[in-house]
């Protein structure tokens, strides 16, 4: 018998392999075999999961109507966050790994927050966890931070994003999210009036703005791109703040964005974008120059 993490749900303490099946305690205490395993990791269908397995010889990965799998259209799969199992599946992930990293197993996890300088208090405001996941491109468990995403309100989660820690790793093998998850912007549970807000790139810009006492929101890493849902979510929001601040890693996404805001939400808020070279707000929050660089 074999026992380690549980790539679905992070816990160290549940998971185990007995003659040929995996169990989880917490997140699958019915078991199932290696191809069981490998849908649920890797979010694929039966047939996809052979082909993986076979290295590619399984032949039944031959397109054929008895295997098509039906595609799903944009808006299935960006609202995918909603499905009741995804809901609890991620609740149960939160807790496990926000156990862990407050745990004696979770100090090195504990060690990367702090060494990107965000307090406790930050981790507990985010719920931020700790925990082994399945990296999608080395192929292996590996320890991450468990960034979740979380609805407006604050009661349903939308994303759980995985932020690897290994230091080897190139900056695009860096992030992997939870299938199902649908990010959108990150932060709006925090906010609160105030005359500025501020979009930026990136989760760990958005806390460190919140932890230094702005308000802040972060639509994750393609800031190039102006989506519908992310437009209809800061129309929400931005009546009640005079002055938008747009701080992206180049400047012509900023203005590009600024731009897909000023043609299609109905406010009338003064954007600025703002031109740091060579720091981002987190890097800035290490430093202990941030809120002086910001002067608001």
């Amino acid at each position: 018998e074999y026992a380690g993490p549980c790539p679905l749900c992070g816990g160290t303490d549940r998971f185990h392999v007995k003659d040929a099946r995996f169990y989880c305690r917490h997140c699958y205490p019915r078991g199932g075999d290696v191809i069981d395993l490998v849908m649920l990791v890797e979010n694929l269908p039966f047939p996809d999961a052979c082909h993986v397995l076979s290295g590619g010889s399984f032949s039944l990965f031959e397109r054929s109507e008895q295997w098509d799998v039906p595609v799903r259209e944009p808006e299935e799969i960006a609202s995918a966050w909603l499905d009741k199992k995804y809901q609890s599946s991620a609740r149960r992930t939160i807790g496990a790994t926000r156990t862990l990293l407050s745990s004696a197993q979770g100090e090195v996890g504990q060690a990367y927050l702090q060494n990107r300088g965000l307090t406790p208090e930050t981790w507990n405001i985010y719920k931020l966890g700790f925990g082994q996941t399945f990296h999608p491109v080395r192929r292996v468990q590996q320890p991450a931070i468990f960034i979740p995403w979380f609805s407006p309100d604050g009661k349903q989660i939308t994303a759980i994003q995985h932020r690897f820690i290994e230091p080897s790793l190139e900056k695009h093998e860096r992030y992997s999210l939870k299938p199902g998850s649908s990010p959108q912007l990150f932060g709006l549970h925090t906010l609160t009036p105030a005359e500025t807000l501020i979009i930026v790139e990136g989760e760990f810009n958005c806390m460190a703005l919140h932890q230094e006492g702005y308000q802040a929101v972060s639509v994750g890493s393609e800031s190039n791109r102006a989506t519908r849902n992310r437009i209809e979510l800061l129309s929400d929001y931005l009546p009640s703040y005079d002055h938008l601040l747009i701080w992206f890693d180049q400047p012509e996404f900023g203005e590009q964005f600024a731009g897909e805001l000023s043609e299609q939400a109905p406010f009338k808020t003064r954007i600025d974008i703002i031109d740091v070279v060579g720091a981002d707000a987190n890097e800035l929050l290490i430093r202990g120059e941030l809120s002086q660089m910001l002067g608001i």
